[in-house]
């Protein structure tokens, strides 16, 4: 699992989603939104840094659910609620 100060806000979110996370020099970490029978909606590849917005502007309302993953391993996992 990640590391306790993670987050991701707002949530529920309407166009921008953050996630605070530390990811270190040379890390790669993937952020995946799935929706709820597990169809793969997006995916964005998040480098170095603290905090990192995914704009999810063109996904439609509704609940899905979120993975981060480092190496092909899940880190995180989660319900994100868009409106």
């Amino acid at each position: 699992m990640i590391q306790t100060n993670f987050a991701i806000f707002p949530n529920p979110t309407k166009k921008l989603v953050n996630l605070r996370l530390e990811i270190k020099d040379g890390e790669e970490i993937i952020f995946e939104l799935h929706d709820i029978v597990g169809k793969k909606i997006m995916g964005k590849r998040l480098s170095s840094g603290l905090l990192h917005g995914v704009d999810i502007n063109s996904v439609q309302h509704g609940i899905y659910l979120y993975r981060l993953i480092k190496n092909e391993e899940v880190l995180q996992s989660g319900k994100l609620i868009i409106e």
